[in-house]
């Protein structure tokens, strides 16, 4: 057992020293990779196929979905007319300060601006609601009056917390309520 053993080993040897007498040390190695090439083709390939079709059939399934529709101009005008007038824009910035109260969220003071849109047949009523306090608070508060008040809109929203240590967040926070006029 022991001498067959000696005479692969031997024998092994005498192939790679063939092997480098008729291709050099470069030619070997250009073997070598050769060799894992064929390997990595034969393994990896495959599975690197596999994905591809995956993908490529998730691809034309979606392109098989429908599209969303397009907004025609009988859905835009159905849309501007569903928005309330300018005599709602009381209430509406009531239920915006009810909002904020009942969420912790003390709204002392408030900038507006009226602005003309469309020729003057829409109007957007720009308020700017400078604010103080956690960030939980302040995302119900804007989830919350998105959903009661849909003529509105968030311009955007500023935060800033001078003290590292407190939980209580200095907010901006930009609001549109849009209105026929």
């Amino acid at each position: 057992m022991a001498a067959s053993i000696a005479h692969v080993r031997t024998g092994g040897r005498r192939v790679a020293l063939l092997l480098v007498r008729r291709f050099g040390l470069a030619g070997v190695a250009a073997l070598g990779l050769l060799a894992t090439a064929a390997v990595v083709y034969g393994v990896v390939t495959p599975r690197v196929e596999q994905r591809v079709a995956l993908a490529d059939a998730r691809l034309r399934a979606a392109a098989r979905r429908p599209a969303p529709a397009e907004a025609t101009a009988a859905t835009r005008s159905d849309l501007f007319a569903a928005l309330p007038t300018i005599d709602s824009n009381a209430s509406d910035l009531l239920s915006l300060y009810a909002i904020a109260t009942a969420r912790g969220i003390p709204a002392t003071k408030a900038e507006y601006r009226l602005t003309p849109l469309a020729g003057g047949r829409y109007l957007a009523y720009e308020v700017r609601l400078p604010v103080a306090s956690g960030y939980m608070d302040l995302r119900r508060f804007t989830s919350e009056a998105l959903a009661r008040l849909p003529n509105m809109a968030i311009d955007g929203m500023r935060f800033s917390r001078p003290d590292a240590g407190r939980d209580v967040l200095d907010a901006e926070i930009r609001v549109v309520l849009f209105y026929r006029s």
